[in-house]
């Protein structure tokens, strides 16, 4: 049996994912074996933002499990700016 996934670029404008990322970054780093404690507000202005800005968020989301996601990736810049 083969799983369906679906990975797309998120976009500065979708709030949905903003949400969504808040979340799944809260929980991937709030426990061991790192035990960060941000608050949304934190995740937003020192993560996301930056990353939105400069670089690219992309997920991956489980489509058997209604669209949770499964995976975020992070990235900076590959080329200079202006």
């Amino acid at each position: 049996m083969s799983r369906r996934f679906r990975c797309e670029r998120v976009l500065p404008a979708s709030t949905t994912h903003k949400q969504g990322f808040v979340a799944a970054y809260k929980e991937a780093f709030g426990g061991p074996p790192y035990f960060e404690d941000y608050t949304d507000e934190e995740v937003v202005k020192e993560i996301w933002e930056p990353h939105i800005e400069h670089g690219v968020i992309m997920v991956v989301t489980d489509e058997e499990e209604g669209g949770q996601v499964g995976r975020l990736r992070l990235r900076h810049a590959l080329l200079p700016g202006p």
